[in-house]
């Protein structure tokens, strides 16, 4: 097998390979544009005079870009594509001096994502409908051994997902100022109703929060499980999940992703257990601020670390980190910007936030630096802010 760069002669092998490998190929026009601008991130694998397969990449903010890897279906699973990927990374690595590689991949493409787990990259965080027929991508990138500095991309691309907060108290809907359950800025009735009207103004998750559950005052598992069963939307649920038993049975039900607090942070152990029974992918840690360090136990103490370093050692462990910054949460007031983009550049998963959001204005700045998703809870019962108009922000 000879690997060697791109020419003109390859292109009618390299789109037949395309078209079998993927649904939507790439234009002409598009593929030859990127070979004229990146001549060097463009090789094929030949065998027998033969293409076999190729790999065609870009530079973006001084990142590699894979943009597109395949081989002919009878030559895989013979080290071809793992030899193209190579190539371009020694590249990438030691001849552009990228720090970085980035690249996108369906969501439902196990295959590939397996092969690039296994090549060193890993998930950095999920773009939703990020392809032409509605499918969401994840962004996987890897870093150059012992590199420095901050991963920077392009987000023109990105879209950040508004997620309603419905949080539950004595089978009502409740706003509470600052955690304090005896402070509520709003008490619904009918909770199941307020989430489908979310849902009807364009809401594609929804966050739920049992604030009975995580009292030890009881549970409203038997509203969230009727707004899941009324939503075609998923969901994501926290509060009192201290056991398994209830993990899985919240999962059962149909909850899409659970969130962990206190019961992770002070007992790690747990949440390696929850993983291997359903997936870190299905995991959210939640990290609370409060002063620079993070809370615990309904905000009332604090441990003696840093947001940063207490994602930084469930890194491998969870799927995503709810990021609440105390000091601002309820209050209407506006977010503080600068700690949320430090978590959002110095960390490889998906960021959502919550706490303080108050304006369109605090939604915009959220999604250009990055974050994957928002939670707004009093903003929108208060009429701070519109849905439709807060959506419509986070997926220009």
């Amino acid at each position: 097998m000879i690997i060697r760069k791109f020419t003109t002669k390859d292109l009618e092998d390299v789109e037949e390979i395309e078209r079998e490998s993927f649904k939507n190929p790439y234009p002409t026009e598009l593929v030859l544009g990127l070979w004229a601008m990146y001549p060097n991130c463009f090789y094929v694998a030949e065998i027998n005079g033969k293409v076999v397969g190729y790999i065609l990449g870009s530079m973006d903010w001084g990142n590699g870009h894979i943009v597109s890897l395949a081989v002919k279906k009878e030559f895989r699973g013979k080290g071809i594509g793992k030899s193209l990927l190579k190539t371009l990374e020694d590249y990438y690595f030691n001849v552009a001096n990228c720090n970085y590689i980035v690249l996108e991949v369906r969501v439902s493409n196990i295959i590939a994502r397996k092969f690039y787990y296994k090549m060193g990259y890993k998930d950095r965080r999920l773009l939703p409908k990020y392809y032409e027929d509605g499918e969401d991508a994840i962004l996987m990138i890897k870093k150059k051994p012992n590199a420095k500095g901050v991963l920077i991309i392009s987000l023109w691309w990105f879209k950040m997902i508004v997620i309603p907060a419905v949080d539950l108290k004595d089978k009502k809907c409740v706003q509470l100022i600052q955690g304090d359950p005896n402070k509520k800025h709003l008490e619904i009735n009918n909770p199941v109703e307020v989430a489908k009207k979310f849902v009807n103004e364009g809401a594609e998750y929804l966050h739920i929060i049992d604030l009975d559950a995580a009292l030890g005052s009881g549970n409203n598992r038997d509203i969230i499980k009727e707004i899941v069963k009324s939503v075609n939307v998923p969901v994501e649920v926290g509060g009192g999940i201290r056991s398994l038993e209830v993990a899985k049975e919240l999962i059962n039900i149909g909850v899409d992703r659970i969130i962990l607090g206190t019961k992770a942070i002070l007992e790690p152990d747990f949440v390696d257990v929850l993983n291997k029974e359903i997936g870190k992918n299905k995991i959210v840690l939640a990290v609370e601020c409060k002063n620079g360090k993070v809370a615990v136990k309904g905000w009332k103490e604090t441990v003696d670390k840093t947001p940063i370093q207490v994602i930084k050692e469930f890194e491998n462990k969870v799927g995503y980190i709810l990021f609440t910054n105390v000091d601002v949460e309820g209050l209407l007031k506006g977010i503080n910007i600068d700690i949320v983009k430090d978590l959002v550049e110095n960390t490889e998963i998906p960021i959502i936030y919550s706490g303080g959001v108050t304006t369109l204005k605090d939604i915009e700045i959220l999604k250009d630096i990055g974050v994957y998703g928002v939670v707004i809870g009093s903003a929108l019962y208060k009429g701070y802010i519109n849905l439709v108009d807060a959506i419509k922000i986070a997926k220009k």
